[in-house]
């Protein structure tokens, strides 16, 4: 799931996987459900907007929740805010 949104999404520290500038744009990343990283949301911000870019898998599933940050990963590679 990817969402554009005008506001900063209030995701705690204590979630906080890590931090990644790609594109010009830092994104953080956050373990947003279980400890297992089955539910991942990297939120990058650009002044007054924020895209979220979100997957989850089937809890446990550890195969799953790997595959899952690969796509985010890939998917933040191809993002950038114009204008």
């Amino acid at each position: 799931m990817i969402t554009l949104q005008k506001v900063q999404p209030l995701l705690p520290d204590t979630q906080l996987v890590s931090e990644q500038e790609v594109n010009g744009i830092i994104w953080r990343t956050y373990g947003i459900g279980p400890e297992d990283g089955s539910q991942i949301t990297a939120v990058g911000m650009k002044g007054a907007l924020s895209v979220l870019v979100s997957t989850q898998t089937s809890s446990g599933d550890r195969s799953g929740a790997a595959a899952s940050v690969s796509v985010v990963a890939d998917l933040l590679q191809s993002i950038t805010f114009t204008g």
